[in-house]
């Protein structure tokens, strides 16, 4: 905005909202204003006016602006320029709200349009792949591995020692399409610390669930899925969604639940036994 409006108000006069409402901005002569004044004219209006969208400071500020133009009063980046008003027809304030909320609706379809997967519909275990690994790279989940094409793991830094390898995953096809996927594991070892899996069961759902076609692009079933997992990482569930039935069984025997970590740590006086098992089915 500081960069912008300064050259459409030096070239134009206006910019596209100005445009919609009928406003002109000129210095005292008349003459559109040049680059260093609009950018001046800007760069106040951004402090004194939105108060540089500081939380609570850019309320008062714009309280106060509200009322200095209600009372008439010159406000401070406006001093040297003038705004030129074409006329007040009401259909510029109804063509200005649907420009928003056009603007508002275009933010929104492409911030939804950039969480779905790259590959959708009857995909391939390659393309689950490709779908897991960008959803890591752009979460940052799972920084130092990623999926080769067959669904095995790559370590990318091979210097990293002492880091567990995610847990293996199990794929089914059918005529070369994907149609499941499912990993477990079963602890009797008595090892001090045991994985929720939490990243791999939310990187699954992100990349198998939503490639569904059924998958909804603005109300995304596989948000509240994954919201569910950060919040009860430990809890068993069967759920349906987008043609998939996802299920998650997981028995703890002698671990106690750390808050937050997405660990459970062992009861040191008893025997810890543990296992864990999830599961993606396409439905028929």
């Amino acid at each position: 905005m500081l960069l912008i409006e300064p050259a459409l108000l030096s070239a134009f006069g206006t910019t596209i909202g100005k445009w919609i409402l009928g406003i002109r901005i000129t210095d005292r002569n008349g003459r559109r204003l040049s680059y260093a004044k609009g950018f001046s004219r800007v760069a106040v209006m951004l402090w004194k006016g939105k108060g540089l969208r500081i939380p609570i400071y850019d309320a008062v500020r714009l309280w106060k602006s509200f009322h200095d133009c209600k009372d008439g009063k010159t406000l401070e980046w406006e001093y040297d320029s003038v705004i030129h008003l074409k006329d007040q027809r009401k259909w510029r304030i109804g063509i200005y709200i649907g420009v928003c909320i056009a603007v508002f609706g275009a933010t929104v379809f492409g911030i939804a349009i950039a969480k779905m997967p790259e590959n959708r519909g009857d995909i391939t275990v390659a393309q689950f792949c490709e779908n897991y690994n960008k959803f890591a790279e752009y979460y940052k989940l799972q920084e130092n591995y990623r999926l080769d094409q067959t669904g095995k793991w790559i370590k990318l830094d091979t210097s990293v020692i002492g880091e567990e390898d995610p847990i293996e995953m199990n794929f089914t096809e059918e005529n070369g399409i994907m149609t499941g996927l499912n990993f477990s594991i079963h602890v009797q070892d008595g090892r001090t610390i045991v994985s929720s899996y939490q990243e791999e069961r939310i990187l699954s759902i992100l990349a198998f669930v939503q490639a569904q076609p059924s998958c909804s692009l603005i109300f995304n079933e596989a948000d509240g899925m994954v919201w569910k997992i950060q919040k009860s990482p430990f809890e068993n569930f069967e759920w349906e969604e987008c043609g998939v039935k996802v299920t998650c069984t997981i028995k703890p025997l002698g671990y106690l639940e750390i808050e937050n970590m997405g660990i459970l740590y062992r009861d040191e006086e008893v025997e810890g036994e543990y296992s864990f098992e999830f599961s993606m089915e396409k439905e028929e």
